[in-house]
């Protein structure tokens, strides 16, 4: 198969997901397709609640955590970021091992999984099911994962939903070295005067431009309601 027709097969691919996606959160089946975590890393100890949605915190309720690799990267092969980030979880992690396309691991190994993903600046999602039932957290990247294609191509900002935290910027230590810049995906940081300052309405809360800050200056804080 040739360069040109293996575009148009991943641009099928993620055109006939979008719309498959889009109409089960239209029938109300889905809130949304995905929704961003952040890390504990990300968090300093006083600010530190462990949500429903960590990642830790669903490893640790987990029955089973099933590991397999990225079907985003695998299909799209856009970037040279980890493939061995996909985390399952119970039945879909069952179906998977049964089936030999994942293999079970222990927590601590998901855990180092995360830290390498987070490393590599890639997002931390959820991703549900019809019924709201969690079935994987995945570490993806912009141009290969199709809930953030649907979000940052296509403009399906409903599709991925925030998380409970949102960054901040301290402008007292902020050196304007620009990381943040370069790690948020979302458009959400941008330079005035010098400092990195935080676009709230476009930040999702992932907090890869909180784990690389070298003085410190980017935390996340609860995001407000409403």
């Amino acid at each position: 198969m040739g360069p040109g027709n293996l575009h148009m097969l991943r641009q099928y691919y993620i055109s006939t997901r979008i719309s498959k996606t889009e109409k089960i959160i239209k029938d109300g089946q889905l809130k949304y397709s995905s929704k961003v975590i952040p890390i504990k890393k990300a968090f300093s100890p006083t600010q530190y609640i462990l949500p429903t949605q960590q990642a830790v915190e669903l490893l640790k309720e987990a029955r089973i955590i099933g590991l397999a690799k990225c079907g985003c990267r695998v299909a799209f092969r856009n970037c040279d970021n980890p493939i061995d980030t996909c985390l399952l979880l119970d039945e879909e992690a069952e179906y998977l091992i049964s089936r030999g396309h994942a293999k079970r691991i222990p927590i601590e190994e998901a855990k180092k999984i995360l830290k390498i993903a987070n490393e590599a600046g890639l997002v931390h999602l959820t991703l549900y099911l019809p019924g709201q039932k969690i079935y994987a957290i995945c570490s993806c990247c912009p141009c290969c994962c199709h809930d953030l294609q649907a979000l940052l191509k296509y403009r399906k900002t409903f599709f991925t939903a925030k998380s409970d935290y949102v960054a901040t910027c301290n402008m007292d230590i902020c050196i304007g070295c620009g990381t943040c810049i370069e790690r948020c995906i979302f458009g959400a940081r941008e330079m005035q005067n010098g400092k990195a300052v935080v676009k709230e309405d476009n930040c999702y809360g992932c907090g890869l431009c909180v784990t690389t800050c070298p003085t410190e200056a980017s935390g996340l804080i609860p995001r407000k309601k409403g």
